[in-house]
């Protein structure tokens, strides 16, 4: 089963009308929250279709947008100006985002990777997610099935493996 199909079968648990749309039929206002993702090439990402099922289902006053780009500094420039609520960042950008932020918190730069970038008075913060991500993931798991350790792959070597290796690791004891 693929993710997507996963997602919507827990979305359609919450509520049995649900399905994905390709297209964002929120119609946008002045209040509005921008968010983005931002990465290049971005044609795999499923972030946009994702997010915004997701605003659509719990009726929040948002929308995500693909900005593809090869030149970070320039969709760093972007988010600032548009302005950016939320920016979901993808590879390539996920490491060198970090110079070109107001602040960085620790997990990011522990992982050396940032994942997502807040807006916050129009300072840019970064943050990596896949930390918390997989450690609520893991500890989903009953104690008793973790006690010899829970069994996984990584895949991916750079910021995101990081941050899975990272939250598997403090899970694990």
């Amino acid at each position: 089963m693929s993710f997507l199909r996963k997602q919507e079968s827990r979305l359609k648990r919450l509520d049995p009308s649900f399905r994905w749309d390709d297209r964002t039929e929120m119609k946008t206002k002045t209040t509005t929250k921008l968010n983005a993702v931002i990465g290049y090439p971005l044609s795999h990402s499923r972030s946009p279709k994702l997010h915004n099922s997701v605003y659509k289902l719990l009726k929040l006053n948002a929308v995500l947008s693909p900005i593809s780009h090869p030149d970070i500094k320039k969709l760093v420039s972007d988010i600032r100006t548009l302005p950016m609520h939320l920016t979901a960042v993808t590879m390539p950008f996920k490491q060198s985002i970090m110079t070109l932020l107001d602040r960085v918190d620790e997990a990011a730069k522990k992982v050396g990777a940032v994942n997502t970038v807040v807006n916050k008075g129009g300072k840019l913060h970064g943050y990596n997610t896949d930390v918390a991500g997989i450690e609520y993931a893991l500890l989903g798991i009953p104690l008793k099935n973790r006690s010899g350790g829970v069994k996984g792959e990584v895949w991916g070597n750079s910021g995101e493996g990081e941050g899975t290796q990272r939250g598997g690791n403090r899970c694990s004891h």
